[in-house]
């Protein structure tokens, strides 16, 4: 009877231990999920770039480096970031190896009318225009227009990027990266490992560059991924991205055919510390639209034989012609815009390339 009678005790005290394992275990699942870190492995790179774009702001540092018998060419590519704003500033800076051949320095950085094609570009990204100041040139050269509004294929709207203000970054192809795996780093951190197929590995480059580089297959006739490294902080910011490259340099007629590396990083420090500082109305601007011109319009000596045009793709920015070596330098991504001479071995007709007009700025504008 004692038994008996115990039974809906046990009952009740059994049901009530069980109402409080739940109500514990619902405590501990009221904690909100990380925006990064809880969702599938296979969506975190794009929620890490989510995360570092939330942050609003962020300093950058890319390299791209050109291995060689010669030594490395380093391009590197610096500036803050405004996520929000769709806005940066920044350079593009050019360290050729000391012996790296002419075919691939002209490649690289470009050629000039006269003189070597400056190492140093700056450059100022908003929604509506795009600023670039190269070498020793005294103002700017304003290429007005949202994306691909500039011009249809036009090298220098790739210097405005989709995810970043700033194109070109390997933040541009993180969304894509697949096969990742994750591992913890310090701090609360995490890295992944992960692939990048090589047709997005070749959205790094503006065409004419692309151009020199080829998706390559091996001997099995599959076209192998690029390895793709990412470094995320405790709140699932990326801190490092890096990515070998080098697959995209089987081209044998290519004037990078020497080059036997490839390789980016990128490092962003400083989340939400300071937005870019754009520059001044104030300081001297000349309209690309008006100041570039076609070398197929261009007569011997630089005198334009029509008004002067956007190019469609390549552009040229004119310099004060204060010296025979203060010609153009071009505007590409990845060098200074350059005149295309040679043909395509491939038969295919070589693109429009420009030069500048061998004038000097207007009054007032251009000198400072």
């Amino acid at each position: 009877m004692i038994t008996s009678r115990l039974h809906p005790l046990c009952a009740v005290a059994a049901s009530a231990a069980l109402l409080l394992t739940g109500c514990s275990g619902g405590a501990a699942d009221d904690k909100p999920a990380h925006p990064v870190f809880d969702v599938p492995v296979g969506q975190q790179p794009h929620q890490a770039l989510l995360a570092t774009q939330a942050a609003r702001s962020a300093a950058f540092t890319q390299t791209l480096t050109f291995s060689s018998p010669s030594g490395d060419t380093v391009q590197t590519t610096s500036g803050r970031l405004d996520f929000p704003g769709g806005r940066a500033v920044g350079s593009i800076d050019w360290a050729p190896a000391e012996k790296l051949p002419q075919e691939a320095q002209d490649t690289l950085l470009g050629t000039r009318l006269a003189g070597r094609a400056p190492t140093r570009t700056r450059l100022a990204v908003d929604p509506g225009t795009i600023r670039l100041r190269a070498g020793e040139a005294r103002y700017w050269l304003l290429y007005e227009g949202n994306s691909g509004a500039i011009a249809p294929g036009a090298a220098v709207d790739t210097l405005r990027g989709s995810e970043a203000a700033f194109g070109g970054t390997l933040l541009e192809v993180l969304s894509a990266a697949e096969d990742v795996k994750e591992a913890p780093a310090k701090k609360g951190g995490r890295v992944y490992r992960a692939e990048l197929s090589q047709t997005y590995a070749l959205r790094l480059f503006p065409k004419d560059l692309g151009s020199e580089l080829a998706i390559s297959m091996d001997a099995n006739g599959d076209v192998p991924f690029v390895p793709l490294s990412i470094s995320v902080d405790a709140k699932g910011r990326v801190l490092r991205a890096e990515a070998d490259l080098s697959a995209l340099l089987g081209r044998k007629d290519s004037a990078l055919k020497g080059m036997t590396g490839l390789r980016a990083r990128l490092d962003l420090t400083g989340f939400g510390v300071s937005a870019p500082v754009m520059p001044a109305a104030s300081e001297p601007a000349l309209d690309a639209k008006k100041a570039v011109t076609k070398v197929a319009k261009v007569k011997k000596g630089g005198v334009p034989t029509s008004p002067p045009a956007p190019a469609p793709s390549a552009w040229w920015s004119p310099f004060p012609a204060s010296s025979p070596t203060t010609s153009a330098s071009s505007v590409t991504r990845g060098s200074t815009p350059r005149i295309r001479a040679r043909t395509r071995r491939s038969g295919w007709p070589v693109r429009h390339a420009t030069t500048p007009m061998t004038r000097r700025p207007p009054p007032g504008r251009g000198r400072r």
